[in-house]
């Protein structure tokens, strides 16, 4: 089982990163073509690399194991924000409001999947805010009509056995979400009201 999860995670990873990376090739190859059109291929190419930095330094913290010990909110923040803002969605996560979770082993991790998630939701773009409650740390995203497939909310809360869960690279992350919550002592919880699903990880 859990070799089939790494393999599923590092599918979904490699899947995030195609786009970017074959747009900096894109780029490259039209720079060679049409001269004139350098200015626009350069662009492309900045852009490209910026985003696929960002989803390595995001999936280096959420996937890796240097994301277990860290306890520095700050970082997680940046590599979420990295991840995060494009697509028209935009990340609000006020400094503090996650420090608890953080603290623990293997919350940051936590979080980001949970960041992941939701931001999975958010097709037609909106805003994700991570804030702190009573208790726990809530993921909300809103926008217009969010979406979580059966099989997303299955994996991540269903009462069913590990074991026993499919796993796919569509879904994989958050049964790698519900198996991090376990070790770290958390319960995940799943809403949605209108336009808003809330994701609450609860201490």
């Amino acid at each position: 089982m859990n070799q089939r999860i790494a393999e599923m995670l590092m599918s979904r990873m490699a899947h995030e990163l195609a786009g970017p990376v074959g747009a900096i090739a894109n780029g490259v190859e039209f720079m060679q073509e049409v001269e004139e059109g350098a200015a626009d291929a350069i662009d492309l190419i900045a852009d490209s690399a910026r985003r696929a930095a960002g989803r390595l330094q995001f999936y280096r913290l959420a996937y890796g194991g240097s994301g277990r010990s860290l306890s520095d909110e700050a970082v997680f923040v940046e590599a979420a924000r990295g991840f995060v803002d494009e697509g028209g969605v935009v990340l609000s996560w006020p400094t503090g409001s996650a420090a608890d979770l953080i603290d623990r082993p293997g919350g940051g991790k936590l979080l980001l999947t949970a960041i992941e998630i939701a931001r999975g939701a958010l097709l037609r773009g909106g805003t994700l805010a991570v804030d702190a409650l009573p208790g726990m740390v809530q993921v909300a995203a809103e926008g217009p009509k969010p979406t979580l497939a059966a099989e997303i909310r299955e994996n991540l809360v269903g009462t069913g056995p590990v074991e026993a869960v499919e796993v796919t690279a569509r879904s994989v992350h958050c049964l790698y979400a519900r198996l991090l919550a376990a070790d770290a002592g958390i319960r995940l919880a799943l809403a949605q009201e209108g336009d808003r699903i809330r994701l609450s990880l609860i201490l």
